[in-house]
């Protein structure tokens, strides 16, 4: 037996409302994944931006000290010697 034309009607937009909630659903379930996922990174970023910036320190805080050679004056030695002769 055929279905009346306000019956097909009816069913159709039945099943047109519960594929929109379907999808919607499905949207928000993405958008959490993705936000998530974001925030994630954004994380990971962060972390890694730290410990870039903790190795840089540590690598500057454990290079051998410049070591330069002063001049050694020879005039208080000097003035000493001349002094006794």
């Amino acid at each position: 037996m055929k279905n009346s034309p306000i019956e097909e009607s009816k069913s159709t937009i039945e099943i047109f409302i519960k594929l929109l909630e379907t999808s919607n659903t499905a949207k928000s379930l993405l958008g959490l994944f993705l936000n998530s996922d974001i925030n994630f990174k954004a994380l990971l970023l962060d972390l890694e931006a730290f410990l870039m910036s903790v190795l840089e320190s540590e690598k500057k805080a454990t290079s051998d000290p410049e070591i330069n050679a002063e001049p050694k004056s020879n005039s208080t030695i000097n003035t000493i010697l001349i002094n006794k002769e």
